[in-house]
């Protein structure tokens, strides 16, 4: 099943056959809230299955790439199949809010 974005007026994943990657809320109080802060959504308390998509982060918060040390030194990096959000990452751009 496709995830929808909660932040209002966002519509993304709601159209067949265009898909955003989403993230879920952060278990943590205090980035929860934060996030809940940032999307400005009165009286609103996600559910476990709701999320975020992508467009609503900065570049900066959104790990493409992942990196392992080899015994050797060196360093191997490889594309993630799915993005990852860094820890400190929180929803922060809103195109069709005022």
């Amino acid at each position: 099943m496709v995830k929808k974005c909660v932040v209002p007026f966002c519509r993304s994943n709601y159209d067949p056959g265009v898909y955003f990657s989403c993230f879920h809320f952060p278990k943590e109080e205090e980035r929860r809230n934060l996030w809940l802060k940032k999307i400005s959504r009165k009286d609103y308390t996600p559910s476990k299955n709701a999320v975020v998509c992508i467009k609503h982060f900065k570049e900066n918060f959104i790990l493409t790439e992942g990196h392992a040390v080899r015994d050797d030194g060196s360093v191997l990096t490889v594309r993630r199949s799915y993005p990852k959000l860094t820890p400190d990452a929180y929803p922060s751009i809103f195109p069709n809010q005022a």
